[in-house]
């Protein structure tokens, strides 16, 4: 989804400018506990992430 975005805001930064479509209107509501799932599965991500590149030069 994001290539496709990134090539029509090119297409239109290219050709007219004046009418570049606004993308961040366009996000999708999301509630309180959704939110707070996404967040601790970029925590945890990030903490493995972290532990695995500890290890890379043992």
């Amino acid at each position: 989804m994001l290539n496709q975005e990134l090539g029509i805001l090119v297409q239109f930064a290219f050709h007219d400018p004046k009418k570049m479509p606004d993308f961040t209107k366009a996000a999708p509501e999301v509630n309180e506990a959704e939110q707070r799932e996404l967040q601790l599965a970029q925590l945890r991500s990030a903490l493995v992430g972290m532990h695995f590149q500890s290890k890379k030069g043992k």
